[in-house]
């Protein structure tokens, strides 16, 4: 399938190199659907459904979801810069992979209220990223860059930060519970302290 329009019902379907910066896309519904290369800069998908579909190297910087959910979804090397993911709604429950972003580049995301829990963050740039107020319970942040990440009455409880780095995570505002931390980068709970450590 070589475009995308409105409406659009796709089951299985290959989409490659296709180019729709500044469109929009409304009502459209994706099973099982695979995105390469593809330009969504500044994009809108409006009221779409992303089911188990994978983003592979798309530019989606500064795209919008509003009202659209997705479920099982992947996106893998791609650029995911500025979005506002708190538009749209994800399912986090049921069998199968989670929602996971895999070597993307996530700066300046907004992940505000969000029920993220279980989502996989791996080899990404998730710097400026907002995840206050967030459920990030049980998160994997595996060679993720948190710098300038904002935590604020954010759910942390079993998440694993133990090959993260640069986070700042001020623990008095944040649950912490079986988390998952490793030196050096885990100095970064002591910062909004005002703690020093003397060897």
């Amino acid at each position: 399938m070589s475009n995308l329009t409105s409406n659009v019902e796709a089951v299985e379907e290959n989409f490659s190199q296709i180019d729709l910066t500044q469109q929009t896309i409304v009502s459209g519904h994706f099973e099982e659907c695979v995105f390469e290369d593809c330009q969504f800069n500044e994009t809108l998908f409006q009221y779409c459904r992303f089911v188990d579909c994978t983003f592979r190297r798309c530019d989606l910087s500064l795209a919008g979801f509003p009202d659209s959910r997705f479920s099982k979804t992947t996106f893998a090397e791609s650029k995911c810069i500025g979005i506002n993911w708190a538009q749209s709604m994800w399912e986090m429950g049921g069998l199968g992979k989670p929602i996971g972003f895999e070597n993307c580049t996530l700066n300046y995301g907004v992940f505000i209220g969000m029920d993220c829990e279980g989502i996989e963050f791996k080899g990404c740039q998730a710097v400026e990223v907002d995840f206050r107020e967030a459920n990030l319970a049980r998160t994997n942040f595996q060679d993720t860059d948190l710098l300038r990440a904002l935590f604020q009455n954010s759910d942390l409880t079993g998440a694993d930060f133990s090959r993260a780095r640069n986070y700042t995570i001020d623990p008095r505002e944040n649950k912490l519970a079986g988390g998952k931390f490793a030196l050096p980068d885990a100095l970064g709970l002591l910062t909004p302290l005002q703690i020093k450590l003397i060897d």
